[in-house]
């Protein structure tokens, strides 16, 4: 999981003093999907509780 966490730092912004999650969809996934990017806010303003919420989305998209 300590990866995830690392790798999921790059896929974090912040807009607005809110965390977000932008990462393009894997290739594998996009024929079901009319799009090439997920995203998605992480609801929260705390680096820590985005970074934790980032890696769950991380890891659950592959």
């Amino acid at each position: 999981m300590a990866q995830a966490v690392d790798m999921a730092r790059t896929y974090t912004s912040r807009r607005g003093g809110m965390w977000w999650f932008t990462r393009a969809m894997p290739r594998a996934l996009l024929g079901g999907f009319g799009y090439c990017h997920v995203r998605r806010s992480l609801r929260t303003s705390e680096f820590g509780v985005a970074k934790r919420r980032a890696a769950r989305i991380t890891v659950a998209i592959g």
